[in-house]
């Protein structure tokens, strides 16, 4: 799969670039103005046409140079990833949202002090006190970790869907199409997916031979033209088509709460996996500009936006939610990791974490991330080995959800408390980037208002500054 983040940091060198010509423009304006009108100057009448006309042409260039890189600085802001032709969900998503001066929500020191309790027997026998964070990705596709996925053209094929368990919370493709077309959606009858027969599930050694038969089991395809995301829980391939527990469809240029609240999907806080799993290519790029999924031990029977579900039955206010967002906090210091890995801290610390799936009794903390051999030459030693990172209330905060908590059950007392505190303070996010459309025959003139808006004071400044 090939990410356009090369192109991001193209716009960032070229950024640089011109904020270097810029100031360079400045000191030779500034200086040429100093020398005409003030270090020598001639009286107003004595001033030859063309040295005005020079002035003027000086003063023109240095506004355009400005512009420019105003501009600039609106589009190579951090916008969501792109594939094809599609954001990975709108730049206001969630998923796509910094929270990095988000307030930290009023339960954060009750719910880090449980989790930071829950060591692994490996974290135990290595002598930790507190639980840890895990990087869970793949070397190499034959071991069969690392969450894959595919990328389509929107031309797979269609295969049948055989439901074990969640039809009635499930999406499949002919049923969203006729929504699409306009017609009725019919709810029951022989379901389609547009998964290729040697789709890829989770947990295989790279071919259908090696088909695990427990374990989620996740299968992932992406359209990248007409920009659908497609999964499944629970998938076992047969002879012709798959075997699901259920499945879900996104369209990638809608909100996080398009289907139904209280529905599952393939994972149990009821949102997508893709734009949350951790890719070593967008590492590589140097920023991650996405929140990262994650799983916990014992999730609570609860869950907020971006999650819709909730799929456990821990009752206890303590423990973390579906869709809980976690912040890694800035005065976590990246000296001593390697440039990679400290790609990884930054996202944590702007990005966070929204937990997504149950882990397992005896599971440390741990980021969904994909298959890739460049993981075990600095992330799998340091994040993994040598220098982890504590998952406790001295190095991460869970902000404050922008969408009320719903429970499975009835807390007591109701709301839970907190070192005597039962409630957030009112707070909304205030986010709203200007992205250039992802698609290279797109209008942009819903993003490029927005951005000249933003600059006319500044512009309105430096006209009045030489005027």
């Amino acid at each position: 799969m090939k990410f356009r983040h090369n192109k991001y940091v193209c716009y960032a060198l070229s950024a640089i670039g011109l904020y270097l010509e810029v100031v360079i423009e400045a000191i030779y304006f500034i200086s040429k103005v100093l020398r005409a009108c003030y270090l020598f100057p001639a009286p107003t009448e004595q001033r030859t046409r063309p040295c005005v006309q020079r002035q003027k042409a000086l003063e023109m260039r240095f506004l355009l140079l400005l512009l420019a890189a105003m501009l600039l600085v609106q589009f190579t802001a951090a916008c969501p990833p792109v594939v094809g032709n599609c954001y990975i969900f709108p730049p206001t998503s969630e998923w796509n949202r910094p929270i990095d001066t988000d307030p930290v929500d009023y339960m954060s020191p009750c719910v880090m002090g449980t989790v930071a309790t829950w060591l692994t027997s490996n974290e135990i026998t290595n002598g930790y006190n507190v639980s840890q964070l895990r990087i869970n990705f793949g070397l190499y596709v034959s071991q069969g970790y690392g969450m894959p996925w595919i990328v389509t053209d929107g031309e797979a094929p269609l295969v049948p869907i055989n439901y074990t368990a969640y039809q009635d919370q499930s999406e499949w493709y002919n049923q969203v199409q006729d929504v699409i077309d306009g017609n009725s959606p019919q709810p029951w009858g022989q379901a389609y997916f547009p998964f290729p027969q040697d789709m890829p599930i989770e947990g295989w050694g790279g071919n259908v031979s090696t088909d695990p038969t427990t374990g989620d089991r996740h299968a992932i395809a992406l359209d990248s033209v007409n920009c659908m995301l497609y999964e499944s829980f629970a998938t076992t391939r047969l002879e012709v088509g798959f075997e699901v527990a259920n499945t879900a469809i996104w369209n990638l240029s809608l909100g996080d709460l398009q289907r139904p609240a209280g529905w599952t999907s393939a994972c149990a806080a009821g949102t997508a996996i893709y734009p949350g799993i951790l890719k070593y290519a967008e590492i590589a790029s140097g920023e991650i500009t996405h929140a990262l999924g994650f799983t916990i031990a014992f999730p609570q029977n609860a869950y907020s936006d971006p999650g819709r579900h909730s799929g456990t039955s821990y009752d206890f206010p303590n423990y973390p939610y579906f869709g809980a967002r976690f912040r890694l906090r800035a005065n976590f210091s990246t000296n001593g990791y390697a440039n990679d890995t400290a790609v990884v801290i930054r996202a944590l610390q702007k990005y966070g974490l929204i937990l997504l799936l149950t882990g397992g009794s005896n599971s440390a903390p741990s980021v969904i991330a994909d298959t890739d051999s460049r993981y075990g030459i600095n992330i799998d030693p340091e994040l993994n080995h040598n220098n982890r990172i504590p998952f406790d209330g001295e190095h991460w905060d869970m902000v404050q959800s922008i969408g009320p908590v719903v429970y499975g059950y009835t807390p007591s007392p109701s709301p839970p408390t907190c070192d005597g505190i039962s409630q957030n303070p009112t707070w909304s996010p205030n986010f709203n980037p200007s992205c250039p459309g992802p698609k290279k025959n797109s209008s942009r003139g819903s993003h490029l208002t927005p951005a000249i808006k933003s600059i006319l004071p500044y512009l309105a400044s430096v006209l009045t500054l030489f005027s």
